[in-house]
């Protein structure tokens, strides 16, 4: 039966069709060996702490040379100096991603016999209680919380044109992608002192020594930590502390803050 749903639904993957179809016509233009990398995942996609991903949120495709990328620290670099972030857009909207990333035909011949993967990423800061993804700045990122893997194990070869990386909507898979895993911190960056940890009503606050950049509290039930990042906040270097507010899950927990 046709109905209005099904007409959405139809006009968006012709929308995308024509995507594919322009992106090939642009990389074929460029140059032979120019690839297209279109990116799409089913949705909803979430934050670690399942809140639907915010319109302008980032993906990122990177590289590997040896199959395996180790993750990101909190401003954005891959752990492994060997990685490497090969393209970020702010390409979230209605909590899923549809793009196209650009490989200019020496870029991929440069990348020849590594691996690709694709990652949504957490990019959130909370000024004052309104939390945006901050995204990207000046081309690159400024702050990351944390990330969750769409594809991995992406080959792309020279002469290529169009690689489709990620979910369809006839994937087999009913969730969306989710961050997963919190950013690591930088090397050579310091990290803050926890002046106290108060309890407040249905809250957890921690206070923070006041170094400029940008801190998160990763936190969890056990030394794991793995239960969630909170969204970042910017911090002045004034002698007034970071304040970062946790709601409670419990009647203990460990926290860590990551500063970049």
């Amino acid at each position: 039966m046709f109905n209005k749903e099904n007409s959405k639904t139809a006009m968006k993957h012709l929308i995308f069709a024509l995507l594919i179809a322009a992106s090939a016509a642009s990389a074929s233009a460029e140059g032979d060996d120019n690839v297209a990398v279109l990116v799409s995942t089913k949705g909803p996609d979430r934050y670690q702490d399942g809140t639907q991903v915010l319109n302008n949120e980032c993906y990122a495709l990177v590289w590997s040379k040896d199959g395996v990328f180790e993750g990101f620290t909190a401003d954005g670099a891959p752990i492994d100096t060997n990685d490497c972030v090969v393209n970020v857009g702010a390409v979230a909207k209605n909590g899923r991603c549809r793009a196209a990333f650009e490989l200019a035909a020496s870029r991929v011949k440069e990348l020849a016999g590594g691996v690709y993967a694709v990652y949504l990423l957490d990019t959130r800061v909370d000024a004052g209680g309104t939390v945006a993804p901050r995204g990207l700045v000046n081309g690159r990122l400024a702050v990351l919380n944390g990330y969750g893997e769409v594809a991995d194990g992406v080959s792309i070869g020279s002469g290529d044109g169009v690689a489709v990386v990620g979910e369809t909507r006839n994937s087999k898979s009913s969730a969306g992608k989710r961050v997963n895993t919190a950013a690591a911190p930088a090397g050579g960056v310091r990290q803050p002192k926890v002046k106290k940890i108060v309890p407040e009503g249905d809250s957890i606050v921690i206070y923070i020594e006041n170094l400029q950049g940008y801190m998160r509290v990763q936190k969890g039930k056990d030394l794991s930590l793995s239960d969630g990042v909170t969204p970042a906040v910017s911090a002045d270097g004034s002698s007034r502390d970071v304040r970062i507010a946790i709601p409670k899950t419990g009647d203990s927990g460990f926290y860590k803050v990551i500063r970049n």
